[in-house]
């Protein structure tokens, strides 16, 4: 499926709009390799949102939200 952004949009957002997790944004990250260290969209960039079952809990952060 396709998407796209609005001005403010971040993974985080998108994720649980999709998948009503905001953690699970692991899969759109890898939809999307182009977009990986954007951390705020802004209007108009097409995202792919991938299908995912219901059970996948994979956690991704990005480069900004990771720990040091």
């Amino acid at each position: 499926m396709k998407y796209t952004t609005q001005k403010g949009d971040t993974f985080d957002a998108i994720a649980y709009a999709y998948y009503a997790n905001e953690e699970a944004i692991a899969p759109i990250i890898r939809a999307n390799p182009a977009h990986v260290e954007t951390a705020v969209f802004d209007y108009g960039a097409e995202l792919e949102i991938p299908e995912i079952e219901k059970t996948d809990e994979t956690v991704y952060l990005p480069p900004w939200r990771r720990e040091q």
